[in-house]
């Protein structure tokens, strides 16, 4: 069995068989199509870039983790897509007025949990839109936060014919959570590959994120209301802040 820490393979395997929540998809799509130069940040393997990049919408992304921009080039080749994607932190990203659109789904932006590199990093994506651009993400709310104490468990096959398990506790300490996971590859019974390591989150509250996003030059701050109805969704805060002249 070989014990890993920070090659994050099977996490990546679970994110390309599970593809994009249909219900997210559909509420990005929604302001993807309608925007001329649009940025991903923290686009991971490209579960979301690459299908909006093949219908043809211009969407450009980058992420701090090299192991994944790697998995996203081969996912890109094999759908005969040329994606325009860079390695950056995203406390570290600027640049001005750039983008009409920035799109952050799946509550990745809540892999930031320090208050200064949020701050930082709503300022900055403040700075690299275009005047009337839009920033749209969504947010872990305590309502969709994992429950503390609890043991998680899923599964999932692979087209190999072999199994991906997920075993996981958290805590919340304040609005920072912690996640303890254990990715097993099994075959047969056997463990072929383990992974165990720790994330952070960060929840908020409406009146949280919306003051943040105020502090960082963003006047007309809202909560996107749910029009799909998806559970998902509805746990969840969507942020839509727009830059005004």
């Amino acid at each position: 069995m070989q014990e890993k820490a920070t090659h994050l393979d099977l996490q990546a395997q679970v994110h390309q068989l599970c593809g994009p929540n249909p219900g997210l998809y559909t509420f990005y799509h929604s302001y993807v199509q309608k925007a001329r130069h649009i940025l991903q940040p923290l686009c991971g393997i490209g579960t979301f870039l690459l299908p909006f990049l093949k219908e043809g919408f211009p969407i450009q992304g980058f992420d701090h983790r090299p192991h994944y921009l790697e998995q996203l080039k081969e996912n890109a080749a094999f759908k005969d897509l040329s994606p325009v994607i860079w390695q950056q932190k995203l406390e570290d990203f600027c640049k001005n007025t750039a983008y009409d659109l920035i799109i952050l789904p799946d509550a990745s932006f809540g892999s930031l949990v320090q208050t200064q590199s949020i701050k930082t990093t709503l300022q900055n994506l403040h700075k690299s839109l275009q005047v009337g651009g839009s920033l749209i993400f969504d947010v872990q709310t305590i309502h969709d936060a994992p429950r503390p104490g609890t043991l998680h468990q899923s599964h999932w096959m692979t087209p190999q014919g072999q199994k991906i398990f997920l075993s996981f506790y958290s805590c919340l300490t304040g609005s920072i959570g912690t996640s303890i996971r254990k990715y097993e590859l099994l075959d047969k019974q056997k463990v072929l590959q383990t992974e165990v390591y720790e994330i952070q989150y960060r929840i908020y509250d409406e009146e949280e994120i919306l003051d943040l996003l105020q502090q960082a030059g963003f006047c007309h701050a809202k909560i996107v209301q749910n029009p799909q109805n998806q559970k998902i969704i509805e746990n969840r805060l969507i942020c839509q802040a727009t830059k005004e002249g």
